[in-house]
């Protein structure tokens, strides 16, 4: 998954590259994500999720 940050803050889901479909909403930091910045804009990448997990995210917002 790779989530950039709006302007409100608050991090939005792009694009999910586990089940390879673009889904918007937001979602709570979690800790198994890395942060990397990339063109001065903070990117957020989960690492080892599962397609369970994201529909767990999705259901939590």
């Amino acid at each position: 998954l790779v989530v950039s940050w709006d302007q409100g803050g608050l991090p939005y889901l792009r694009h999910c590259q586990v089940c390879g479909e673009a889904v918007k909403g937001a979602l709570k930091i979690k800790d198994r994500m890395i942060t990397e910045k990339i063109k001065d804009t903070k990117i957020l990448i989960f690492v080892n999720i599962s397609k369970t997990d994201v529909s767990n995210l999705l259901k939590k917002k």
